[in-house]
C-alpha cells in the first residue's frame, strides 16, 4: 500500500487535499497474473488437436507469459496506478 495525496477543486476554486491509501502491484503478483495467461493459452492450445505442435505450444506458452508479464512492468515503472483496477 502507498500513500498519495489526492487534490480536487470544488465549485469554488479552492482545492481539497486528501490523504488516500492506494495498492499497487508487487512484481510477483506480476509474475503470477502472467503465469496463469501462459497456464490459460497453452491449456487452450493442447485442447485443439490440430494446434498440438511442440513448437506453436512451447511460443504460445512463451508469448502468453512475456506480453502481459511485459506490459504490466511498463506500466509499473512508468507509475501507472490504473492497471489490474478491479482487484483494489
Amino acid at each position: 500500500m502507498v500513500t498519495v495525496q489526492v487534490q480536487t477543486r470544488t465549485d469554488d476554486a479552492t482545492v481539497e487535499t486528501r490523504r488516500e491509501r492506494t495498492w499497487t502491484c508487487t512484481y510477483g503478483y506480476l509474475l503470477y497474473g502472467a503465469t496463469l495467461t501462459a497456464i490459460a493459452e497453452t491449456v487452450l492450445m493442447l485442447a485443439v488437436p490440430r494446434w498440438r505442435r511442440p513448437g506453436l505450444v512451447i511460443t504460445t506458452a512463451a508469448i502468453g507469459f512475456l506480453a502481459p508479464f511485459c506490459w504490466q512492468v511498463v506500466l509499473k515503472i512508468t507509475h501507472s496506478d490504473e492497471f489490474y483496477t478491479d482487484y483494489r
